[in-house]
């Protein structure tokens, strides 16, 4: 009896040990690492298989793996079979599973009977920080840069921001992101600034499943600074055209005017310019010395060259566009034309990286509305360019002390008045020109040919001219401070 049974165990044994060891064909199916709410699907193609049969699932796998073959795929076709597992896992961690196939029927090699097919995969979330530097630009000027993540071609999560960027970023991704190719999402973020400054945000892209639920979040820093445009700036009076009388006291104000906005205020240290008019018409009036090299004549005007220090004894803050850069004063007298121009020339400033810029100007005019006519016409002006009689007074406004020239004055003379604004005269100096004397001292207070006090005066010299009948005069207007 002991016999028996113990033969009956070394049968059992034997058994369980031929059915341990049945061939089977094995094989493995690793997805790459893939972030939770993704899907992934792949294919893995067993070859070499006998000619016929057709293999059963007997053992399906567990979440996250989905075995998506058809009963196609598993027949045996070219000696091959096709085994399509999905994979979407939903937390975090490292899976494996496996896939139990089997022949039905059975008639091909025993190697060929059964098939396990080892999957495995590791879940993580998309936590990541990603820094995005757009430089340093010009105000007014834009850059964009792109956040790309790899993705599957049927994933489901959604999209979204934890909050749109502050300006001066942007997104136009906001709403969703943009696919590049099959595997690649890209988030768009812009750097558009209107103002000089450094600048940073921080925008969260979260990954949310289709129930809702938050999977993960990448965080975004954005950096970027902008500089101040370069700074654009022309001369020009604040008004294009004068519209004046004789005997009327002219202001006229330059401003410094901004073709583009002014992103940051800058300080000029140095600027200077110079103003020119037609010196029969407008006599200045000023309240500071004008240095004599400072003066010169060209194309038949008077320029003045006028610099920073004479208004502003310093810098001057050009924050906005028309910042005042000097008024100057001028008496209407009536000269040789019925007009002059307000021409400024030789403008110049350096401006905050130490750079000269000579940028243009802009001119105006200045029109006389009571000039007298003849009945023909003509306009009745004095000291007409072609005449010969000259008269100058040097320096005006007189300060101190100051020279009345008279020049080509015929040998029998004339006269020679100074009046003041409302015509009364002030002082006769007819006696003293026929007598030959041509330079006569101007000053407001002393010993001099004519003592005057603060105010404007006219001086007119008349002549008859050598062909009798008509008369000849130049009238110029000075003021005394």
């Amino acid at each position: 009896m002991r016999i028996r049974l113990h033969l009956f165990s070394i049968l059992v044994l034997s058994a369980q040990l031929i059915v341990a060891q049945t061939p089977t064909l094995t094989e493995n199916l690793l997805f790459p690492p893939q972030p939770i709410g993704s899907i992934r699907e792949l294919e893995l193609r067993i070859r070499g298989l006998s000619a016929q049969g057709v293999y059963k699932v007997v053992r399906a796998p567990q979440s996250p793996f989905e075995i998506t073959s058809t009963i196609q795929d598993l027949v045996v076709r070219g000696g091959e079979i096709r085994v399509r597992v999905k994979c979407s896992p939903n937390v975090v961690g490292d899976f494996t599973d496996e896939i139990l196939l089997e022949r039905d029927p059975k008639t091909g090699p025993p190697a060929e009977n059964t098939i396990r097919v080892r999957l495995n995969v590791t879940a993580f979330r998309i936590e990541r920080t990603e820094k995005i530097d757009f430089g340093s630009i010009q105000v007014g000027d834009s850059v964009r840069r792109f956040v790309l993540f790899r993705v599957g071609s049927v994933d489901e999560p959604r999209w979204e921001y934890t909050r749109a960027p502050r300006a001066p970023f942007e997104s136009v991704t906001i709403s969703g992101p943009i696919r590049r190719g099959r595997d690649t999402l890209a988030f768009a973020f812009t750097f558009r600034p209107t103002a000089a400054g450094q600048f940073r945000d921080t925008v969260g892209i979260v990954r949310v499943d289709p129930l809702g639920q938050r999977l993960d979040t990448s965080w975004v820093l954005l950096n970027g600074s902008a500089r101040p445009r370069p700074l654009r700036l022309r001369l020009a009076a604040e008004s294009e055209k004068y519209d004046v009388r004789i005997g009327d006291t002219l202001t006229v104000n330059m401003r410094l005017l901004a073709d583009s906005p002014i992103d940051a205020p800058e300080r000029l240290q140095r600027l200077s310019y110079e103003i020119g008019y037609n010196p029969t018409l407008l006599v200045p009036v000023l309240n500071f010395t004008v240095p004599r090299e400072s003066l010169s004549v060209r194309d038949g005007l008077q320029f003045m060259k006028v610099s920073l220090e004479t208004f502003t004894g310093g810098s001057l803050l050009v924050d906005s566009s028309g910042v005042p850069v000097g008024s100057l004063r001028f008496a209407v007298a009536l000269g040789d034309a019925e007009s002059s121009p307000i021409r400024l020339d030789s403008f110049l400033y350096v401006d905050r990286n130490g750079f000269e810029q000579r940028p243009p100007t802009t001119p105006s005019i200045v029109n006389i509305t009571n000039v007298w006519r003849y009945q023909d016409g003509r306009s009745r002006l004095v000291n007409p360019l072609q005449g010969t009689l000259v008269l100058d007074v040097d320096p005006n406004p007189v300060t101190t002390t100051a020279t009345l020239r008279a020049r080509n004055v015929p040998t029998s003379g004339g006269t020679l008045l100074v009046s003041d604004a409302n015509g009364r005269v002030a002082a006769d100096l007819t006696r003293l020109l026929r007598e030959g004397q041509r330079d006569f001292t101007i000053a407001a207070s002393g010993s001099a040919d004519v003592v005057l006090p603060r105010g404007t005066y006219y001086a007119r010299l008349a002549v008859e001219s050598q062909l009798g009948g008509t008369l000849l005069s130049v009238v110029r207007l000075f003021i005394v401070q």
